[in-house]
């Protein structure tokens, strides 16, 4: 079975706009339609009449070829549980009061058991400090976070072949080696390396869960 995807406007947007000057937008741009057939066949893909509206919008060529691209995707029905749902994330935090469309695009997500809210706004919904906080008010609520993501996080890693991390693979899996796979040896080994790394060595108390009175 296929994991579902909720394609949030932003990354319609990236796949049909012209190409841009700047190069973290470019970058972007290629991203997005370097994935995009991947996307569309690895994942069942779904919008919302938001998503619709908002692919119409702006200029009329633009418009059209926003609209072409999602043409035929399902659209998840605007429930009154997504409503309620997005009205908590707005009442509670993260999102913004003027910015009501954000909190109903995760809602929706939320509400209709998406396994992935895929977008490229990293400025209301796709950055660390907001993703703990709507995750909280979303389980808080009673349903299970999608995981929020960009198109360069969904693909699965093993496509992509990326020099830098690799050497540093190389690296740690030759140390894991050394020690036969055995973490008891392993750390051991890096306690001993801790002594004389030159940093500061700390021990921060951890974030515990705390269990419900009745358990």
């Amino acid at each position: 079975m296929k994991s579902k995807v909720y394609i949030e406007t932003s990354v319609v947007s990236y796949r049909t706009a012209r190409r841009a000057r700047d190069l973290i937008i470019a970058a972007r741009q290629e991203i997005t339609h370097s994935r995009w057939p991947h996307i569309r066949r690895d994942f069942d893909c779904y919008v919302s009449v938001l998503v619709v509206q908002e692919a119409k919008g702006g200029d009329t060529r633009a418009a059209a070829a926003r609209v072409a691209v999602i043409a035929g995707l399902p659209v998840l029905q605007i429930s009154d549980d997504a409503e309620s749902l997005a009205e908590f994330l707005l009442a509670d935090g993260p999102i913004s009061r003027n910015k009501p469309e954000d909190a109903l695009h995760i809602a929706l997500a939320a509400c209709n058991g998406i396994d992935y809210l895929l977008t490229w706004n990293f400025a209301h919904i796709h950055n660390a400090q907001m993703e703990v906080a709507i995750r909280r008010i979303v389980e808080q609520y009673g349903y299970q976070c999608p995981v929020i993501c960009s198109p360069d996080e969904i693909i699965r890693r093993r496509r992509m072949k990326d020099s830098i991390v690799a050497e540093i693979r190389e690296t740690r899996d030759a140390h894991a080696a050394k020690f036969q796979f055995d973490l008891r040896a392993i750390c051991e080994d890096l306690r001993k390396k801790e002594k004389t790394c030159g940093h500061p060595v700390v021990s921060l108390p951890p974030k515990r869960i705390l269990k419900k009175p009745s358990e």
